[in-house]
């Protein structure tokens, strides 16, 4: 096995579909078997992967997790020469464990469990489960779900959600287009520099896939800072209210009496 070549910035994963933990220990050893593999995913579902890869790849060496004991490949696509690693699904990104055992641990921190009591049960210190928690907002949620930048939904629909953060009454500023939820962001009040703050994270992310995103239309309930947030983000976006406020602003019912 050659050595592995070195991590450098803009590295990439691809996280796999692995329907048997077992086998994928004899499976990343065989080139042969495993490239077969990665074709047949490839051509199973193409949104795992880079457009790029349909230009082709080549095996780019190993990394071992120590802590794991488990090994995974990493390709070069020939196009760009980018570098992937290919992780199973069975783990956490950046290896941290086994996803079955975190899932565990931030089960229990969904209804409030400390984090040393996580720790206390499941193992582990509370950093641990402190950071796994954090990684679940790592992922951008618009290149996470739409790999092609010209895919990007046009129509969108935006609303703030009211939660509770720390005691205070927050909201979560969410972005959904053809059944997918493409944002969700924390948004500390409902004034338009905050929401503007939490859609822009959508933005970002839609401009990050594709730097001439310009969404079409963005339906909303009809609150101003709302909107003021989206004319703030994309000037060229046409603001349509919900059908359903439009009809109670005209019975004389405050819109956001129902959210």
């Amino acid at each position: 096995m050659s050595k592995s070549p070195p991590t450098v910035p803009g590295d990439k994963t691809i996280c796999l579909p692995i329907a048997d933990e077992k086998e994928y220990g004899s499976l990343v050893k065989n080139t042969k078997a495993f490239r077969k593999y990665l074709d047949d995913q490839i051509n199973l579902h193409p949104e795992l992967f880079p457009k790029e890869i349909e230009a082709g790849y080549c095996f780019h060496g190993f990394r071992t997790s120590v802590k794991l004991k488990l090994e995974s490949r990493r390709i070069r696509l020939l196009s760009n020469e980018e570098v992937y690693q290919l992780r199973p699904d069975f783990v956490m990104p950046y290896i941290i464990g086994k996803t079955e055992d975190v899932e565990k641990g931030l089960y229990l921190r969904r209804f409030g469990v400390p984090y040393e009591g996580i720790a206390h049960v499941m193992g582990k210190d509370p950093m641990y489960w402190y950071r796994a928690s954090l990684a679940l907002g790592r992922t951008s949620l618009v290149g996470t779900t739409v790999k092609d930048g010209e895919a990007i939904p046009p129509q969108l629909l935006a609303d703030e959600k009211h939660t509770w953060w720390q005691g205070e009454k927050v909201y979560v500023a969410t972005t959904v287009a053809d059944g997918c939820l493409l944002g969700g962001e924390l948004s500390v009040t409902a004034g338009t520099e905050d929401l503007q703050a939490a859609y822009g994270v959508f933005a970002q992310e839609a401009r990050e896939l594709n730097p001439d995103y310009q969404p079409q239309t963005v339906n909303t309930d009809g609150w101003e800072a709302t909107q003021k947030a989206w004319k703030n983000l994309f000037s060229g976006v046409t603001l349509i209210l919900c059908f359903l406020h439009t009809i109670l602003s005209i019975d004389g019912v405050a819109p956001r009496s129902l959210c």
